[in-house]
């Protein structure tokens, strides 16, 4: 039987694939239901395997593929780059979301009780789904969406007690774009988007 190679999965891929896998043997009652289910999970084992990522019909590797991403500003080069990430299982903002600072974000409250991190979660997944429909270049602004609000402190505090002493409304942005360049290098696209 084929197995996936769980060293090339995410932590979290690995999670959502015992999840699935625990759950699938708990809902079947015969033999001949799990055979299907195992010949089915072998099918999918040896497609995930097999897959050699390609940019330009030129074999990359993982490693090539986060290189281009964290340093290219042309967005077609990059487009190809997150297209061959995510035929791979990854997800385009992957870095960001896992990100120890852009983690922060979960400390602090945009709207109401959403998180920024929720919050700009949400805001990526709708730019995704938008610019990706429109045939605009929806990798740069799925990243600038997650990155939008990464200014990193309670807005609701008094001024005289915050380290930004300003306007939140008016200045903000500005500081998610500080916090976001020192952390990711960003291409025009993302760095106006936020």
């Amino acid at each position: 039987m084929l197995k996936i190679d769980k060293t090339k999965l995410t932590k979290h891929e690995q999670k959502q694939l015992k999840d699935l896998l625990k759950e699938f043997d708990e809902e079947l009652n015969t033999g001949e239901e799990l055979k299907k289910l195992r010949k089915k999970e072998n099918e999918i084992a040896q497609k995930f395997n097999s897959y050699i990522p390609k940019i330009n019909d030129k074999e990359v590797t993982k490693t090539e593929i986060f290189k281009i991403i964290q340093t290219e500003t042309n967005p077609e080069i990059r487009e190809k780059a997150y297209e061959a990430k995510i035929k791979g299982g990854d997800l385009i903002a992957n870095d960001l979301i896992n990100n120890e600072t852009v983690l922060e974000m979960k400390k602090y409250y945009q709207h109401g009780s959403t998180s920024c991190f929720e919050h700009c979660y949400n805001v990526a997944y709708v730019c995704y789904k938008m610019t990706k429909k429109l045939g605009l270049d929806y990798v740069s602004a799925t990243r600038g969406a997650m990155l939008h609000d990464l200014f990193l402190y309670d807005w609701r505090t008094p001024k005289k007690d915050r380290v930004n002493k300003k306007m939140h409304a008016f200045t903000h942005g500005e500081i998610a774009l500080n916090n976001a360049t020192k952390l990711f290098k960003l291409n025009d696209t993302e760095k106006d988007m936020i």
